[in-house]
């Protein structure tokens, strides 16, 4: 691909793209660079995807922005008032989208079709059918991992596969372990899958980004108060240094 010089910044830039660059370009741009390590912790991360890669960085540990990092977080589900919603305000704005369709506000529009309501009656069916599995559901990034023994398992996670990787290299045997219930605020009762389970150390990991923490609080602070023998790891590094 041919590449011709920016002329403000003086990079090269591929030639199909040169003249959309020079319109924004402020004289101080730097091309992309690959990462191979952490730049915070110094930690290797060749074998990670460039996402992963992201996300590592984002919520390092030495991130001298890890705390704004955090804050902004739990600011991000909020409204135009400003204000957290509420599971009140999300049915509001819901039923208020409806009565516009009916109304007819929206009559040059195509409606989109998502199929016809379930029940309270079936959304019960479906909850204790939910609660009585122990399948874990597949993720996103789901990806085959293949233990010291030969066992094929499916990891959800980089950090997942890192955690894994240092528990064969210090031959500690582990599971993907059964789920056990946890309860919200409200006494519902729900599934809880641990990530890996050490049978010998009666020991349940989990490894969990801040981000996730912080989203999934109300789990987390119940898992914390009613399960002893489990353990958070909030970082890759946790993950690749971890010991018993």
């Amino acid at each position: 691909m041919r590449k011709d010089k920016c002329s403000k910044c003086g990079n090269l830039i591929s030639a199909c793209n040169l003249s959309k660059h020079e319109k924004s370009c402020r004289g101080v741009y730097k091309p992309f660079a690959k990462l191979d390590k952490c730049k915070h912790c110094g930690i290797s991360l060749l074998e990670l995807s460039n996402s992963a890669k992201g996300n590592h960085v984002l919520w390092c540990d030495e991130n001298p922005n890890i705390i704004s990092q955090k804050q902004d977080f739990s600011k991000r589900k909020i409204d135009w008032t400003g204000k957290k919603a509420s599971s009140e305000m999300v049915v509001a704005i819901s039923n208020g989208v409806r009565k516009a369709w009916a109304d007819g506000k929206y009559k040059d529009a195509v409606r989109p079709i998502h199929g016809t309501p379930h029940t309270e009656e079936s959304k019960q069916k479906i909850r204790i059918k939910a609660l009585a599995s122990n399948h874990r559901r597949l993720q996103r990034f789901t990806r085959l991992y293949v233990t010291k023994s030969g066992k094929e398992i499916l990891l959800d996670s980089s950090w997942e596969e890192a955690l894994a990787k240092r528990l064969d290299e210090l031959n500690i045997e582990w599971e993907r372990p059964k789920p056990f219930p946890w309860y919200d605020s409200k006494g519902i009762r729900h599934n809880y899958f641990a990530d890996f389970y050490l049978p010998l150390y009666d020991l349940y990991l989990d490894p969990k980004n801040p981000g996730a923490m912080l989203n999934q609080k109300e789990k987390v602070s119940w898992l914390k108060q009613n399960i002893s023998n489990l353990i958070f790891l909030n970082s890759l590094r946790e993950c690749v240094e971890f010991t018993v």
